[in-house]
């Protein structure tokens, strides 16, 4: 159980990880 809940955190890090540099990009853009 506690694995998929780390899992499941880590997932969430990446993502909100991704948004942000999207997020850069469009702005030098």
């Amino acid at each position: 159980m506690e694995t998929k809940e780390t899992e499941k955190k880590m997932s969430l890090r990446i993502r909100k990880l991704e948004k942000i540099e999207t997020t850069a990009d469009r702005k030098d853009g």
